[in-house]
């Protein structure tokens, strides 16, 4: 066992009031919960992040060729007077 390791001893008791085990658990397990959950919020906003640029992209990329499309449209519209 490690020299900062805590125990702590859980015993079950009958209705009869006898004890009938105990164990022994390690404390550590609140800790390890924490983890996965910050592990697992960060991989979700690192999801979200990526998801909201490339919408980002995408629209500007729309944007452009919208404007492109037009201009095109606009000069021989133009050259057709």
């Amino acid at each position: 066992m490690h020299a900062g390791a805590q125990v702590s001893y859980t015993c079950t008791v009958n209705p009869s009031g006898r004890t009938a085990f105990c164990s022994k658990r390690k404390k550590g397990s609140a800790l390890v919960i924490a983890l996965l959950f910050l592990g697992l919020f960060s991989a979700f906003a690192i999801v979200c992040g990526t998801v909201g640029s490339t919408s980002l992209s995408q629209a500007e990329n729309q944007t452009a060729s919208q404007q492109a499309r037009l201009s095109a449209e606009s000069g021989v519209l133009y050259l057709s007077y």
